[in-house]
């Protein structure tokens, strides 16, 4: 199943939400540790502050993590997708090639059937290997290895044409 980046961007921008709320947690601290600094004269007052100033730092600390934490999420999920894309490609690809593949076989099949026809109705009609289909052969004869030639030739160009397919696609 493919990765789905709008939730994962979603998370990241719910990190970043909770970031901004911590930042709005700091701002009303500071301003509650500046009251309490200016109204109240105590001892107390120094624990106080070095309590709000220890939990200040935690909170910087928690937004240190959570930034990058959201913008990984983003990254590795694009990342995630762009694998997907490319792997989901090459099956296409290998599928087309497999496809491509059957198709020159049996074409080669064809090729190699059609030659055999053609030299048995050459051998019949007493045409030495090689030679030219003459005046000698009967029409009959003239006709069916006329069309047993073409359907020869056109095999070949068939084989041709999809081995070049497959060199292109492999390629």
């Amino acid at each position: 199943m493919p990765i789905n980046t709008s939730v994962a961007n979603q998370y990241a921008e719910k990190l970043r939400s909770y970031e901004t709320q911590l930042t709005q947690a700091k701002t009303n601290l500071r301003a509650y540790q500046t009251g309490i600094t200016s109204g109240w004269q105590s001892a107390e007052v120094s624990y106080i502050n070095r309590a709000i100033e220890q939990v200040l730092a935690q909170i910087t600390a928690a937004q240190n993590q959570i930034a990058p934490i959201a913008q990984e999420i983003k990254n590795t999920a694009e990342q995630i997708r762009r694998e997907e894309e490319a792997a989901a490609a090459l099956a296409q690809k290998q599928a087309q090639i497999r496809e491509v593949r059957t198709e020159l076989e049996a074409a080669q099949r064809t090729a190699e059937e059609q030659k055999k026809k053609l030299d048995e109705q050459l051998r019949i009609a007493g045409v030495p290997a090689g030679g030219l289909v003459g005046a000698f052969t009967g029409a009959v004869n003239q006709t069916m290895i006329s069309t047993t030639k073409t359907l020869y030739e056109d095999a070949v160009r068939r084989v041709d044409e999809l081995q070049r397919l497959l060199n292109q696609i492999s390629g």
